[in-house]
């Protein structure tokens, strides 16, 4: 950028009585080269030396606040002056960007940070959370782009958990932390453009996506993720989850599962050469399961049964059947009931069932005779009728084990009158 664009900038030389012989005259482009290679603090004494130097700030390449240039300074001296070079580096350049800064409570501005100096063209970060061991980032309403994303995968070394709220810009999440041994947590909510979700973290321990369908690759084992939630909104158009197969694996250590019926529609049985088939995996370890059906779904008590089945050691089911779930259909007629008269397996270590939604249709009235036959241990079943339905006050919760040896509790309730401490760990 020539200097003569600012005139504060000129190089006019000032009144004679005032000039020092000994000093040669630099032309501007020349000033301006030097003042790209200083560090931004000596560019900011620049600036308030002299009216001459008012827009050193826009020459400068090397932004670099790191830990020498923190020093000495206040939290309010140092987020000001970085703003300021943020500020007037609107149409420049710069290659570098070190960053020595405690993000609590200011992590959208850092990520504002982070996204400037992206747009000014760097490639090269250093950012440096240690002045407090910064363990714990949450970016909320801002431009998350894969290279910020990048950028705090390979600075963060002492990361521990990572939450994006509504953020943009997203696309190919990736979360590259097979070098951070102590990333456990990450969060992405209500993100409107994500594509896809790849993991490459073998330390994580809890995942929770809340938002629309997308791809989820696992590129690393995950032996410690024990809590997964998956709260996938039913999508518009026929969209099944794609690489079922590889996310059910990844998922084979989990202890606590919540998700919606767009992820069990996905794994549900396929009609293939003239038959249904079932999709084979084994969850071994699920002790918690927790599903929502969206008033869309197609989703069957024949499927959730389907799911469970290849949950050998499940302790307590939780389903929220909505206002509209569970209607019949060619499905149910053709494949859905006599597959469930047709069941064989029980579950010894199912001790608590919850359904929200119950009505005396007969697919909630299945759904609940369901468990109270195959779960030869059940301690409670918990029913919570669905709004605007009508329950007689008749009804007796007790013929609902007619046919069956169950001694479970049956417990039933209004909507709004729920106080069962029967609950899930996720809401």
């Amino acid at each position: 950028m020539a200097a003569q664009n600012h005139p504060d900038m000129s190089l006019q030389s000032p009144e004679p009585s005032h000039r020092r012989s000994d000093v040669p005259h630099l032309p501007d482009d020349l000033i301006e080269a030097i003042i790209s290679f200083l560090p931004p603090k000596e560019v900011s004494r620049l600036a308030v030396l002299s009216k001459r130097f008012r827009y050193s700030w826009h020459f400068c390449r090397d932004l670099c606040f790191d830990r020498e240039f923190a020093m000495n300074m206040s939290r309010d001296e140092y987020k000001d002056i970085v703003n300021k070079f943020f500020f007037y580096n609107v149409n420049s350049r710069a290659d570098t960007f070190k960053l020595y800064f405690d993000a609590a409570g200011d992590t959208c501005l850092v990520c504002y940070w982070i996204h400037r100096a992206v747009t000014l063209g760097v490639h090269e970060f250093e950012l440096d959370f240690t002045p407090s061991a910064k363990k714990e980032l949450t970016f909320e309403r801002v431009r998350a782009r894969p290279v910020a994303m990048q950028a705090i995968f390979l600075n963060c070394v002492s990361l521990r958990s990572l939450q994006l709220i509504q953020c943009n810009n997203v696309y190919n999440l990736k979360i590259a932390a097979l070098e951070l041994k102590d990333f456990q947590n990450l969060v992405v909510k209500n993100c409107s453009d994500v594509d896809s979700v790849s993991i490459k973290a073998p330390a994580l321990r809890s995942f929770h996506y809340h938002g629309k369908i997308c791809d989820f690759k696992f590129y690393s084992d995950l032996p410690k993720l024990k809590d997964v939630v998956l709260e996938i909104a039913h999508p518009r158009g026929f969209h099944l989850l794609s690489n079922r197969e590889h996310v059910v694996i990844s998922l084979a250590f989990v202890k606590v599962l919540t998700v919606t019926s767009t992820f069990l529609e996905g794994l549900s049985a396929r009609f293939e050469d003239n038959e249904y088939k079932e999709m084979e995996f084994c969850m071994p370890r699920l002790e918690e399961f927790h599903l929502i059906v969206a008033p869309e779904s197609y989703l069957l008590p024949s499927d959730i049964a389907s799911f469970l089945k290849k949950c050998p050691r499940i302790e307590r089911v939780f389903i929220d059947l909505g206002n509209n779930a569970f209607g019949t259909s060619v499905y149910w007629e053709s494949y859905g009931r006599k597959y469930l008269n047709e069941w064989q397996t029980v579950f010894p270590h199912l001790k608590c069932v919850k359904i929200k939604g119950f009505t005396l249709n007969e697919l909630p009235v299945t759904m609940a005779r369901f468990f109270l036959k195959t779960a030869v241990h059940l301690h409670y079943l918990v029913l919570v009728k669905a709004k605007r339905h009508y329950v007689p006050e008749t009804f007796v919760p007790d013929c609902l084990r007619w046919g069956t040896t169950s001694n479970a509790q049956i417990q039933i309730y209004d909507p709004q009158g729920d106080t069962s401490n029967i609950i899930p760990q996720y809401l």
